[in-house]
């Protein structure tokens, strides 16, 4: 399994701890627990707390004339290439499109976050 290389072993060890967290043993959960644990997400939640599942940080206020959630500040605050990874794990988690712009990502990933999108992938097709 691929770990980030400038972090593999907090990678995987948050990775095996969310999982162990969740208690879930299913590919939606394996590959948002993956991408959370990703140093520089994991790293920015406080308490390294998701919340109830691991994208609860991912979410913002309900805009009520869009009738959409918005995204977090938490979020918006991460490096641009890190907002796309979280939102692709989001969108893997939740099983349908949200946020995530693939183009946009793929300009802004260097090899090793494209490695770990390719993972992430991975575990979600179980």
């Amino acid at each position: 399994m691929y770990f980030t290389q400038t972090n593999p072993e907090q990678h995987q060890a948050m990775y095996e701890k969310l999982m162990a967290h969740y208690d879930e043993q299913d590919s939606m959960y394996a590959a948002a627990c993956y991408i959370v644990a990703y140093p520089e997400i994991i790293g920015n939640i406080p308490d390294a707390d998701p919340g109830s599942n691991p994208f609860t940080w991912y979410w913002g206020k309900y805009d009520t004339v869009i009738e959409r959630r918005l995204e977090s500040e938490l979020l918006l605050s991460l490096q641009e290439p890190i907002q796309h990874l979280a939102r692709a794990g989001a969108e893997l988690y939740a099983g349908r499109p949200l946020f995530f712009n693939m183009p946009e990502a793929l300009q802004s990933w260097n090899e090793d976050m494209y490695n770990v999108f390719k993972q992430a992938l991975e575990l979600r097709r179980g």
